[in-house]
């Protein structure tokens, strides 16, 4: 069954499929919210890099951070060549398949990254969106500034302690500390 070019027949899980591309790659998939599965891919993947107790966590954390922004800054310079696409007037649905493939890209890498750290992309995604929905103004509709950029509303709540309470909510009785305060207060 087809309704306008798309199948219907088969609905596409997204996260099924970035679990099945991590374990393609051998990427670590956390079950639960922790930097441990991480660290001991790191580890296994390169050796060379030693350490140990609290300096080993946080040194593998920095290198990680430290990638992924290259990798995010890398990905975010596809973007030139939708400008240079729309600056020699190409197709437009040529432009749409360029920006198509740089945001898709991004969110593949992004909903991976989530579960190398058990972070479940689905439950976030939804707490984000409803804290986006609580910017609107007072009469229900969009603030906006002079860029186009959403503005908070009277309403506004902050997602991160939603986002953190669920992460708590996730861990096992025995998730390993990292010397930092409990995280379940």
């Amino acid at each position: 069954m087809t309704t306008k070019g798309i199948n219907m027949a088969r609905k596409f899980n997204f996260e099924l499929a970035i679990l099945g591309m991590n374990a393609m790659y051998n990427l670590p998939i956390a079950q639960y919210p922790s930097f441990q599965k991480e660290i001991e891919w790191q580890a296994k993947t390169f050796p060379k890099n030693t350490g140990i107790g609290m300096d080993l966590v946080v040194k593998r954390l920095k290198d990680f951070f430290a990638a992924y922004e290259s990798i995010l800054a890398d990905e975010l310079t596809e973007h030139k060549s939708i400008i240079q696409a729309i600056d020699d007037e190409k197709n437009p649905v040529d432009i749409l398949v360029e920006l198509a493939d740089l945001l898709g890209d991004i969110q593949v890498y992004c909903a991976s990254e989530m579960a190398r750290f058990g972070i479940p992309n689905e439950e976030v995604l939804k707490i984000i969106m409803e804290s986006n929905e609580s910017k609107l103004g007072a009469d229900g509709k969009p603030i906006y500034n002079e860029q186009g950029k959403f503005m908070k509303g009277p309403n506004y709540w902050k997602p991160e302690p939603r986002i953190r309470e669920l992460l708590v909510s996730l861990l096992p009785e025995n998730a390993p500390s990292f010397g930092h305060d409990d995280a379940k207060s």
